[in-house]
């Protein structure tokens, strides 16, 4: 790690370590016109936390995050408006997985990782996909 004194503050400037310091700091393709909003975050444990968020036509948002250091953590979430068939109709949901994993595969960087989550969802049991507690559509 290297810091420096600055403004009267210790400011880590680079951790060497650490691949996601080297890594292109983008999630979503910029050539699709999409609005983009992006922060460059550093933990307490001064692990780069990169976040891009996607306002979306119909007023939802899709993010995305990159963290972490000897462990990259790529997530992604969206908030959708309310639907009473993702409660609990798990084909509804397993359909709306499916359209996201599309959407995330379409229009980021990281296609051949969405595609084997898409290959994953696409056989699995609609049994299998769950809703957890706080509203979040998993499958398991």
């Amino acid at each position: 790690m290297i810091f420096s004194f600055r403004d009267n503050k210790i400011i880590e400037d680079s951790y060497s370590s650490c691949p996601l310091v080297f890594m292109k700091k983008q999630i979503f393709k910029r050539d699709n016109g999409l609005k983009i909003d992006s922060t460059l975050e550093m933990d307490d444990q001064f692990n780069e936390a990169y976040t891009e968020v996607v306002s979306l036509n119909d007023g939802s948002q899709m993010i995305a995050s990159l963290s972490g250091c000897e462990d990259l953590d790529l997530y992604f979430s969206r908030t959708i408006p309310y639907k009473a068939a993702l409660k609990t109709n798990q084909i509804a949901i397993k359909e709306e997985l499916l359209k996201n994993l599309q959407y995330l595969k379409n229009n980021t960087l990281f296609k051949t990782i969405i595609q084997h989550g898409i290959s994953q969802l696409s056989v699995l049991e609609t049994n299998r996909v769950t809703i957890d507690k706080n509203g979040g559509l998993h499958y398991i």
